[in-house]
């Protein structure tokens, strides 16, 4: 079975990232491995550590390195805007950026030259407030040039079976409830509006979904990501399945659907891995 390492073609994608689309002047992730209780919480400090927040792997893990600045200002302009949409939200100076944040960032931008500001999910869950999360964040997407990261995985359960599968190829349970991600996210053939009505509902519309998902926090940066442009079709940028239930599969959006071009400027965008 096919295995995730520093050789694997997820991430050699990851490495070309910046060479298909220009470096934004700031980075937000909305990472699965973060939830604020009662809060949506987000990075404030101009620095902040690592925060190995996983366990049972090879010592050289815990050495990674990797120190972009924050953005204070930045961060303050989310409190400010999650705020004036009715979430309480608070900064958080000292927090550790976790690996839905660190991992993907020191492979698309290794010098760490782009400041970066991470935001937690809200705690409970909820579809319907992570939807909102991304159309508040929308006007962030409007006013600036950021590229907001929905951090998450497009299945994250124990697998569904364990036999060996080819290279590209996942069990049927995954690959279906894949298929039908890609397709709500994806086609241009879903309207806006039933694209957020999918994403609200995937519980009961998705094919084998608490399969794929046991717990929600790695589904929904996809529902913040697919806010952030007004629920537009997005494109899948990188699709492959890892140990035969372990789809791999991003997707990109732009203001204004379709795929965004190698430039700064308006066309930066969002992606959601």
């Amino acid at each position: 079975m096919k295995q995730i390492d520093a050789t694997s073609a997820a991430a050699q994608w990851y490495r070309t990232f910046t060479k298909k689309w220009a470096k934004p002047s700031a980075i937000v992730v909305v990472s699965a491995h973060w939830e604020g209780r009662g809060a949506v919480k987000v990075t404030t400090g101009e620095k902040h550590p690592l925060f190995f927040d996983y366990y049972g792997f090879p010592d050289y893990c815990y050495d990674l390195e990797y120190a972009p600045p924050g953005h204070p200002e930045l961060a303050r302009r989310i409190i400010e805007l999650l705020e004036a949409d009715g979430f309480n939200a608070r900064g958080d100076d000292s927090r550790g950026y976790d690996h839905g944040t660190f991992i993907p960032l020191k492979l698309m931008y290794p010098d760490a030259d782009v400041p970066v500001v991470q935001v937690s999910l809200l705690g409970g869950l909820d579809p319907e407030k992570h939807l909102k999360m991304g159309k508040t964040l929308k006007k962030l997407v409007d006013e600036r040039d950021v590229l907001i990261v929905g951090s998450g995985q497009a299945t994250h359960g124990r697998g569904s079976d364990h036999r060996p599968y080819p290279p590209g190829k996942g069990a049927p349970k995954e690959e279906a409830f894949v298929d039908w991600l890609k397709e709500t996210a994806a086609s241009p053939a879903v309207t806006p509006e039933e694209r957020q009505r999918r994403l609200r509902e995937w519980e009961r519309d998705a094919p084998h979904g608490r399969n794929a998902h046991p717990r929600e926090e790695h589904l929904l940066p996809l529902h913040v990501a697919a806010g952030c442009t007004g629920f537009q079709p997005g494109s899948i940028i990188f699709d492959d399945f890892a140990m035969g239930h372990m789809s791999l599969a991003c997707v990109g959006f732009w203001p204004g659907g379709g795929e965004g071009e190698a430039k700064g400027g308006d066309d930066e965008g969002v992606c959601s891995t």
